[in-house]
């Protein structure tokens, strides 16, 4: 049976840019003369501190015997209050970019960047890479893709993942060995499901099954249990489980592959007593919050509803023992 979820699909919001610095110049004192005269002098910008240039000509007394132009003079005047803007402008220029300078040293400092000069992610919010997804990396790997499960065998036994298409086509398989991880990925707006073959490698339909679509991603025993799978994100986002409960199960809803693997039943429609049997027992060690145990289990109230999203485009997955 195959659970149709791409009705629930609705795009992610995206994240929307933070707004631009202010490059609006502060204010600034005026500038201050120095008793040194002609030399200009730069006093370290900081709080309640300015930049020294030396004197505003208003403030010099030249006599107008040296052949310099008299400060009673209106034009003389004129010409040094409009020096007196230039060199203010200029102090308020100088002091922001000091004020700036000292800034960018201090996150440069603070993020330390590598040799090659690319600036290194805030380690705050950067996604760290697990050594679960470095293991899957350098594993078997199939599908193609932006989006990536990375898959590691839990059991004691060597397994094939296989990712199916919505027809139900095999398009992608890797074999995991115990404790092995690999890579499966999807294309995005891909319909899909994994799901794991028995012994002699035929995928049953009665078996778990991860399905997806985008971001919308859950696990499903709906048709039956013959593997405990786990998927997250590792940032709140979390479905299946790493339960093993086939060996506390009765008999009569057990079913065994050819090396004794076990499936549990599913409640699939609920047509048959076995059926209803192995819903009930697996909803009851389970519960429905986290995986399907049956076809209408998302209109259950919240903490009872397993269907789930990630914006995530990579999730680490578990295939354990049923």
């Amino acid at each position: 049976m195959s659970v149709d979820i791409s009705s629930f699909y609705r795009p992610a919001a995206g994240w929307q840019s933070g707004p631009a610095m202010d490059d609006a110049w502060t204010s600034a004192e005026l500038p201050r003369q120095s008793a040194g005269g002609d030399a200009v002098q730069f006093a370290t910008p900081g709080a309640g501190s300015s930049v020294n240039f030396g004197t505003p000509l208003t403030d010099a007394l030249p006599t107008s015997t040296d052949g310099q132009p008299n400060p009673g003079d209106p034009l003389s005047q004129l010409i040094g209050a409009l020096l007196s803007q230039v060199m203010a402008e200029l102090a308020r220029r100088m002091q922001g970019q000091n004020g700036s300078g000292q800034e960018t040293a201090q996150q440069n400092t603070d993020t330390a960047a590598p040799s090659g000069g690319a600036m290194p992610l805030n380690e705050t919010n950067a996604a760290k890479p697990t050594a679960h997804a470095a293991s899957a990396a350098d594993g078997p790997s199939a599908g193609s893709g932006p989006r990536t499960f990375n898959i590691t065998n839990t059991q004691d036994h060597d397994i094939n993942i296989g990712q199916f298409d919505q027809h139900n086509q095999l398009v992608g398989e890797v074999t995991l060995k115990p404790g092995e991880s690999g890579q499966m990925r999807y294309q995005n707006d891909f319909t899909g499901l994994l799901k794991q073959a028995d012994a002699d490698g035929n995928y049953r339909d009665d078996a778990s099954r991860l399905e997806f679509y985008n971001g919308f991603v859950n696990t499903s025993d709906i048709d039956g249990r013959n593997a405990a799978i786990h998927a997250t994100d590792h940032q709140g986002f979390e479905i299946g489980d790493r339960q093993s409960i086939a060996d506390r199960a009765p008999a009569d809803i057990v079913s065994t592959d050819s090396a004794g693997n076990k499936t549990i039943a599913g409640y699939y429609d609920g047509s048959s007593e076995t059926m209803r049997k192995g819903g009930q027992f697996m909803t009851d060690m389970l519960g429905t919050g986290m995986t399907y145990m049956h076809p209408d289990d998302d209109r259950l109230p919240e903490g009872q509803n397993p269907m789930r999203h990630t914006d995530a485009m990579t999730l680490d997955v578990t295939f354990g023992k049923a």
